[in-house]
């Protein structure tokens, strides 16, 4: 696993997992990443749903 930053301000990163399947939600802890303020990032959890393509 790890986690990209473009380091473009944009406030997005991206998760790359080493694993095969789909998530059905992403959490990360909070004083690890920060914005382009600075701000440290807080305790964070979001749902994911699968996107299909036709």
């Amino acid at each position: 696993m790890a986690v990209g930053d473009l380091m473009d301000n944009d406030n997005n990163h991206e998760l790359c997992l080493d694993v095969e399947g789909e998530p059905f939600s992403v959490s990360f802890p909070g004083g690890f990443l920060t914005d382009p303020n600075e701000d440290l990032n807080p305790d964070t959890e979001i749902s994911v749903s699968a996107v299909q393509n036709n």
